[in-house]
């Protein structure tokens, strides 16, 4: 004999067919640092606002110049921290390379945004000379450069084809 289910119980089963779905996104809908997926455009930690972009050559030529300033980099993203995905290194269309990174861990990326464009709005800043370290991360170093941009927010796209 067939039954007929309650509206309640099939509600619940609905839901549970869809919870893998949502249960991927990671606050406001971006994809979490840790993913493996091939799609990692969105926007990690803060709203990106400032307008004019910095050019990397000039920031890498006089980083003292922008200290303690909010500065907007856009580029590609050269490497990627495969810790936690708590540093980038973008890279302008001539070469250049700048290190944004997050010095508290509060803006983390995906480890597999290696290629993507990338818009990073941060404060420069001079690092102190000991090494940054990850709590309970064994055999994981991150790169101590003596200038990086302090990481606010991060817009990545993938690259128009």
């Amino acid at each position: 004999m067939i039954r007929v289910l309650r509206p309640g119980f099939a509600l619940l089963i609905a839901a549970a067919i869809s919870l893998p779905a949502w249960a991927h996104d990671g606050p406001h809908g971006v994809v979490p640092a840790d993913s493996t997926d091939a799609q990692t455009n969105g926007t990690y930690g803060a709203e990106i606002t400032e307008k004019k972009p910095v050019q990397l050559a000039k920031l890498t030529k006089s980083p003292s110049k922008y200290k303690g300033k909010t500065v907007r980099l856009e580029g590609r993203v050269k490497d990627v921290c495969q810790g936690q995905g708590c540093w980038i290194e973008i890279e302008s269309k001539d070469g250049t390379t700048f290190l944004a990174k997050s010095l508290d861990e509060s803006v983390l990326v995906p480890k597999n945004s290696k290629g993507q464009n990338v818009v990073v709005q941060g404060v420069v800043t001079q690092m102190p000379p000991k090494p940054h370290e990850h709590h309970g991360e064994e055999g994981h170093s991150c790169p101590a450069p003596t200038w990086v941009v302090s990481m606010l927010g991060v817009e990545l796209s993938t690259p128009a084809r």
